[in-house]
């Protein structure tokens, strides 16, 4: 038996060495071609280091259609140590990741009391397949960051709770401020703590009406954050013109791919492989998609409620991870992806808590419990920890992790349009044309790749080719700006091509 007072110590020994081990060869990778640029290496705010004028457009302006200051401040500060050393990026992820981990193994194991079940879960978060994508891409550096302050909110609750002053509830303002400006996904966490004062912190009192209703009251600074988070989120998305018109995705597609999604991702956190850098949104899913789906929500839905007075742990752990995903579950579409591994990087801690809490309840009865769980948990944190040190190498370049996109997904035209760049940057042209044109059959009404078509067409010299597809996308999207500058530009060349 550990004696209570080393097994923290240890706990964070053995998560760090895990987390170390599993995403170790970061640090030989490169930028990606995907937001990388637009976040990090192209960014004249981030490339213009730390400086005062760069702190206040930081704050001031909008990077990648969102707003998230801390974020961008975290790259400008890389910048000014390491320039353009895609290793660091990578590692400071990592590190974040671990940090969040840590604090989550010990914001969970003060609320619950629960040493085992907390580290589970902590090993569950830090090695999942799933969080791959949020720490192994050096642009979502705001999933790493905003998960650090979710939690440092968290445990700054828990300590409010104990001995409530306004000193101790202004370090939870300060700190989910802070959180928000990281990334806006953070805009359910009042909801979270809502759900963890009634499990395990047993604030509510079923036979208290008004003490209840002072818990919700409590939180109205925080709605009021969360309200102007989500303000501020939809106005620069929108005004940034990333918000994807109910003229392309219908509502009832949005909802319907909502419902799957939500089933999906369920799938994938017990099943997780072929994960992609992207899965296109096909529009309306199938009946044959969404009834399964659906049933499999409903039914946990019902157990869930069934047990909720006896098995609180499962009532919160559901509704933590139903309730995290809302705002990046496609209500309000940004992007055409129809999901996203990322999105699911806090959501699974909801999972992971119904299944550490689950389990030991289940087996509660069984003679040999302790050896039938530590063998089985064992298990399945080394199948989870292989299964994440092979998605972080898909991880390495654009053309390792578009390949793996193009090999796992149907029908993926944006990772046959970046495989196709990547080909073009190895001077493998016939393969990224090859590409391009299998991308254009997929969507033949997306503007970018025709735009990227036309660009490499042109650099082959074959500019009347090019010039056709630079009108393509132009006759999708007048305003395409880009396009418009690339038929001059090969117009342009032609001309001089037939004077010659």
């Amino acid at each position: 038996m550990i004696p209570a007072r080393y097994r923290m110590f240890l706990a964070a020994l053995l998560l760090s060495v895990l987390v170390l081990a599993v995403y170790f060869n970061v640090q030989h990778f490169a930028f990606i071609q995907m937001d990388d640029p637009q976040y990090v290496v192209q960014n004249p705010v981030v490339t213009g280091g730390v400086t005062w004028g760069g702190i206040l457009k930081a704050f001031s302006t909008v990077q990648v259609a969102n707003w998230h200051p801390l974020t961008t401040l975290s790259f400008m500060l890389d910048y000014q140590i390491f320039r353009l050393n895609a290793a660091a990026y990578h590692w400071n992820n990592v590190l974040l990741h671990l940090l969040a981990s840590l604090l989550l193994l010990g914001t969970l194991n003060r609320i619950t009391k629960a040493f085992w079940q907390s580290f589970f879960v902590a090993l569950l978060f830090a090695l999942h397949p799933l969080h791959v994508e949020s720490v192994a891409w050096i642009s979502e550096r705001k999933d790493v960051l905003s998960a650090l302050f979710c939690f440092l909110t968290i445990y700054a609750y828990s300590r409010y709770t104990e001995k409530p002053s306004i000193v101790k509830y202004s370090a939870v303002i300060l700190i989910y401020t802070a959180g928000l400006m990281t990334k806006p996904m953070l805009v359910t966490l009042p909801f979270i703590l809502i759900l963890l004062d009634y499990w395990p912190l047993k604030r509510f009192d079923m036979g208290v009406m008004k003490k209840n209703v002072r818990l919700i009251y409590e939180k109205i600074p925080l709605f009021v954050l969360s309200a102007i988070s989500c303000i501020v989120t939809f106005c620069v998305q929108r005004s940034s013109e990333a918000v994807v018109s109910v003229d392309l995705i219908s509502l009832p597609a949005r909802i319907s791919n909502a419902l799957v999604s939500y089933a999906k991702y369920l799938a994938m956190t017990f099943r997780p492989v072929d994960l992609a850098v992207f899965y296109p949104h096909r529009g309306m899913p199938s009946l044959e998609q969404l009834l399964p789906g659906v049933a499999v929500l409903v039914l946990i839905t019902a157990v869930v409620l069934f047990h909720a007075s006896r098995r609180p742990y499962l009532f919160v752990g559901w509704s933590w991870y139903l309730g995290t995903l809302v705002p990046v579950i496609g209500l309000v579409q940004v992007g055409v992806q129809a999901m996203a591994d990322r999105y699911t990087y806090i959501p699974l801690v909801g999972i992971f808590i119904m299944i550490a809490w689950g389990i030991p309840d289940l087996l509660k009865t069984w003679r040999h419990k302790r050896i039938v769980m530590a063998t089985a948990g064992a298990a399945v944190l080394s199948v989870l920890t292989i299964l994440s040190w092979r998605q972080v190498q898909v991880w390495e370049n654009s053309y390792t992790l578009f390949r793996h996109a193009v090999e796992v997904t149907r029908e993926n035209s944006i990772a046959h349009s970046n495989l196709a760049f990547a080909y073009a940057r190895q001077g493998d042209v016939e393969k990224a044309i090859r590409h391009l044109d299998q991308a254009s059959k997929m969507m033949p009404h997306f503007p970018d790749t025709h735009n990227n078509l036309g660009v490499i067409l042109a650099q082959c010299g074959k500019y009347q080719d090019a010039i056709r597809e630079f009108r393509t996308a132009l006759s999708e999207c007048p305003d395409y700006e880009l396009a418009r500058k690339n038929l001059n530009a090969a117009l342009d060349l032609l001309a001089r091509e037939k004077r010659n």
